[in-house]
């Protein structure tokens, strides 16, 4: 009876270090045999209870790696890549935390070294998890990126101005707008090419999360380089300019004795027919659509075409020295469509007839398109563009 009791207590001290073990480990998500670690036999063992086979030792708890609910195959691949490196987190067994993740990031097409981003970059932080988002600082830090590719490392530039902070806590499912410098810029030294913005989240990784690898969003951006279009007053004119010949002969006068501009394509600035709008001189004469828009002393009005066209420029065509007369000749709508008033293609100056104008004071949509003009009493002026 007494060598009885001694193996009945030999049995419990090694059932209590047994479980003791397992307490220690059990918190390893992957970890299913209690062993401290995920390896390839956490995988072979939950492979075997996926057919069937049932393991003395098999921790349910950290079994289901991604998080579906569901303990299978796929977990059992997750477990071995996780295992060779192919994998760099099991996530699923932390539901219980905070995942910070960009939302709805959104930022401009393209732009120049040097140009300025911010007042077009927009971004929300939304926490995805079951746990609140909380640190000791309380704010986590977001920083925006040029990269060559559309995942974040040490070989990414950090924009000129371009990290901000966002208020901690957030509450599980709760979003917060990232509030964003108008002034940040692309680092002037940038070579011209086709990149990435990167919204990277909590970057300095100050919230313990139950997924690390979601915190980056990316956006294609092209830079430009110093490329750009060139506005300018190609002089004044009645309604009668000869139709698109003759508006764009003006211009390429006016080129003709700039000797900077030596070589530049010149086109008018004006919707002639239907087959001939402003709005696709991109198509029908190759103007980039991807360069800011520019005057003569290099004060630009607009990031490319289509902010040029969007219903408002950046500043006025007095402010920035395009026009010498107030009112230009359009023959437009203010997103570059023909506007019925263009003087029969502006092949007449009959004063019964109409031709559609700009004017230099606004920066809403009547710099394009306020009014209409008589075409044969009224002189107008050519608004012409120039680039590469």
């Amino acid at each position: 009876m007494k060598k009885t009791n001694q193996f009945s207590k030999l049995g419990f001290l090694v059932l209590l270090l047994l479980f003791s073990t397992t307490l220690m480990f059990a918190a390893v998500c992957g970890d299913v045999n209690s062993d401290g670690k995920v390896t390839i036999v956490d995988a072979l063992l939950t492979a075997q209870r996926y057919v069937g086979i049932k393991a003395p030792v098999f921790d349910e708890s950290v079994a289901d790696v991604n998080g579906d609910s569901v303990i299978n195959i796929v977990d059992a691949l997750l477990m071995a890549k996780f295992y060779v490196g192919l994998e760099k987190e099991l996530t699923g067994c932390k539901s219980g935390e905070a995942n910070l993740v960009p939302a709805q990031f959104k930022g401009p097409s393209s732009s120049t070294p040097g140009g300025i981003v911010g007042a077009d970059l927009s971004l929300n932080v939304m926490n995805k998890g079951a746990g609140a988002a909380v640190n000791s600082v309380g704010y986590i830090f977001v920083g925006f990126y040029l990269s060559k590719n559309n995942t974040w490392d040490s070989s990414d530039t950090l924009l000129t101005g371009g990290r901000e902070s966002v208020a901690t806590p957030f509450a599980p499912g709760e979003t917060k707008a990232v509030t964003i410098l108008d002034g940040m810029t692309i680092p002037s030294g940038t070579a011209p090419g086709n990149y990435y913005l990167l919204a990277v989240v909590d970057e300095q990784k100050s919230v313990s999360e139950s997924n690390e690898n979601d915190n980056v969003l990316a956006l294609p951006i092209t830079i430009a380089g110093n490329a750009k279009i060139i506005i300018f007053d190609a002089g004044g004119k009645t309604g009668a300019l000869g139709g698109r010949s003759g508006a764009d002969l003006l211009c390429s006068t006016y080129v003709g004795m700039q000797s900077w501009l030596a070589g530049k394509k010149t086109r008018a600035l004006i919707s002639v027919d239907a087959s001939d709008e402003i709005r696709d001189m991109p198509s029908k004469y190759g103007v980039p659509t991807n360069l800011p828009i520019v005057s003569v002393s290099g004060k630009k009005i607009a990031d490319n075409w289509a902010d040029l066209l969007d219903g408002s420029i950046g500043m006025t065509l007095q402010d920035a020295e395009i026009l010498s007369y107030q009112f230009w000749y359009s023959g437009s709508n203010a997103d570059g469509s023909l506007n019925e008033c263009n003087c029969t293609n502006w092949t007449s100056a009959n004063g019964y007839l109409d031709g559609r104008y700009g004017r230099w004071l606004y920066t809403d949509a009547n710099w394009i398109s306020l009014g209409n003009a008589t075409c044969g009493a009224n002189t107008y002026h050519i608004l012409g563009l120039a680039w590469e």
